[in-house]
């Protein structure tokens, strides 16, 4: 029952931090970046060292063949210098 408490808090939540934090976020992304691509890449650099497409799709929780189209344009983008 517990469970079922904090299922409901996050569900409504959630409209909330898509709002107030996920909307702002992606508007600070340069073009041609999604927000599922930043996450892909931040779990890049928090992982600190090379990483198979399966892994990364596993931790992402997203499918390989998606995750393989997202990322295909990644070497496409300019770099910011920024780290």
């Amino acid at each position: 029952m517990k469970n079922f408490t904090l299922q409901e808090n996050i569900l409504a939540l959630l409209p909330m931090w898509n709002y107030n934090i996920a909307k702002p976020l992606k508007q600070f992304l340069d073009d041609g970046i999604s927000l599922e691509m930043y996450y892909c890449i931040q779990a890049l650099r928090w992982y600190e060292k090379p990483m198979k497409m399966s892994e990364l799709s596993e931790l992402t929780k997203t499918p390989n063949g998606l995750l393989s189209s997202s990322l295909s344009n990644v070497s496409m983008i300019p770099s910011t210098g920024a780290s």
